[in-house]
């Protein structure tokens, strides 16, 4: 269906930006690119032609990790240095953050799909974390300033999830309740990614 076809659509972008940058051709690369944003849009076009129920077996969250799987490798080919190839770098940092926008897009898919509430709000901050600590592993190995820039991004993506997950029907000052509905992992969570963000960008 149209999930696997942009799951392949992807896949043979990666291939055709690899090849076109290999070998210094780049109508190639270009069509890789163009690959890459068909399968975007094949994918999200797909995911709206879904019940809820058909959605819970659906396996969503795969497609998402092949989209944002092949998004990082255009991103770390398109780093490389290239021979003639000098301005490269902006379409790495964008195929970068589009990578971690469909990591963080399917965890809160998937956690939207299964959880509601105060469940769901610590799955969306558990899931924006992870994608932050991947970001910041990233920035620490390859020295990419776009990847540390991107932590913080994650971090707040989590913050508005968790406000988006508990708003309807919940007060804010009964947050600190000690109540399954409540959810206080999240925010000790964020409270301890926020310090450590914090004394990172000091040093």
């Amino acid at each position: 269906d149209a999930r696997w076809t942009s799951a392949a659509w992807a896949l043979q972008g990666f291939g055709f930006v690899w090849f076109g940058l290999q070998h210094r051709r780049q109508v190639i690369w270009i069509c890789g690119l163009l690959l890459q944003v068909a399968a975007w849009i094949s994918f999200t076009i797909a995911l709206s032609g879904f019940d809820i129920d058909t959605a819970l077996t659906a396996h969503f969250w795969l497609g998402f990790l092949l989209l944002a799987g092949s998004a990082y490798a255009v991103a770390v080919v398109l780093r490389r240095p290239h021979g003639g190839e000098q301005d490269l770098f902006p379409l790495s940092n964008t195929a970068l953050v589009v990578a971690a926008v469909w990591l963080l897009a399917g965890w809160c898919t998937e956690a939207s799909l299964r959880f509601s509430g105060g469940t769901l709000a610590n799955w969306i901050v558990a899931g924006s974390m992870l994608t932050a600590l991947l970001l910041y592993a990233i920035s620490l190995r390859m020295v990419w300033p776009t990847a540390r820039r991107l932590v913080l991004a994650a971090q707040i993506a989590g913050a508005v999830g968790l406000a988006m997950a508990v708003s309807p029907g919940l007060l804010w000052i009964r947050i600190v309740e000690l109540n399954n509905a409540m959810p206080l992992l999240g925010i000790v969570i964020l409270a301890g990614a926020a310090f450590a963000t914090s004394r990172t960008l000091q040093q």
